[in-house]
């Protein structure tokens, strides 16, 4: 079955779209005419997963941290391609030729992993040790292309799903690195990878084709879309909610932690300070302990 000439994108809300985005938009539609161009934004992603999702499955969905849209993104891409078949594309991502020109008719499923080696423009990225066995790295997935009812959605979302009923912030961490474990490159590769040989796919580099990971790529403001406050990769909370109040010393650790860590290391007065406390506190024990054990004699 040929891939379905539908391109599916999302924003959070389709009133309030970035001007920069707004145009890679209408680029896209004017590059592929013969192409179905819908656009969800969170209201509507919401509709559709509750649409597609069994009870169960939808109630599991509702325990997702509503900061971590990214999470509900995921899930979406993955279901609506599952669904309709098509093309999903990260708003911030862009196609350089008419879709039509580049993807060939016995196409399925496409894999695609990043120009990641050691002088390439993304060296090192999707280098995870949870899939340290897949050799270059994550599957790309700010990217779907897929023909309708592809299995290796099918199990995509059964693992987000799952991953999300089993969450906590010991198991999957918070944040970025929860977020990447809970349903993104790290949920969606490690998925994959076991069924690569059981059923139809393609693996190249996109990049060939035309696609581009981000629209902003060669200029000064590359890193642009994640520098607002609001990115998860900012974010430092867990992703699912549901029962976190059983690791929450951890949460609460963790955020002590990282803080004075960053103390000690931009701060001497702060190392000096804790070595004299540490000798002040050896020093005491040393000289008190005599006399208290003098004393119960």
């Amino acid at each position: 079955m040929p891939i379905p000439r539908k391109l599916f994108q999302t924003v959070p809300d389709r009133t309030a779209i970035d001007n920069d985005y707004s145009a890679n938009i209408a680029k896209l539609i004017r590059q592929n005419p013969g192409w179905e161009h819908r656009l969800f934004d969170n209201a509507d992603m919401t509709a559709y997963l509750r649409d597609k999702l069994s009870p169960d499955d939808w109630r599991a969905v509702q325990d997702i941290n509503p900061k971590y849209g990214v999470v509900l993104a995921d899930l979406w891409r993955y279901a609506v391609i599952y669904h309709e078949g098509g093309v999903y594309l990260d708003i911030k991502s862009t196609i350089n030729a008419p879709l039509d020109e580049i993807l060939k008719p016995d196409f399925r499923f496409v894999i695609s992993q990043w120009r990641n080696k050691f002088g390439q423009l993304y060296e090192g990225a999707g280098l995870y040790p949870e899939i340290s066995h897949v050799p270059g790295g994550e599957f790309q997935q700010w990217f779907v292309i897929s023909e309708e009812g592809h299995p290796f959605l099918k199990a995509v979302i059964a693992q987000v799903i799952a991953n999300i009923r089993n969450y906590s912030p010991k198991r999957f961490g918070m944040g970025k690195e929860g977020v990447l474990r809970l349903s993104g490159p790290i949920c969606y590769t490690s998925t994959i990878w076991p069924l690569r040989q059981h059923f139809p796919m393609t693996a190249l580099d996109v990049v060939d084709l035309g696609f581009q990971y981000s629209i902003y790529e060669g200029t000064a403001d590359k890193d642009r879309h994640a520098r607002q406050p609001s990115h998860y990769s900012n974010l430092r909370e867990p992703n699912v909610l549901k029962d976190v109040y059983v690791d929450r010393g951890q949460v609460i650790t963790l955020g002590i932690g990282e803080l004075l860590a960053r103390e000690v290391l931009e701060n001497t007065d702060v190392v000096l300070k804790l070595a004299v406390l540490s000798f002040v506190a050896t020093i005491s024990f040393i000289v008190v302990l005599p006399i208290l054990l003098w004393g119960w004699r």
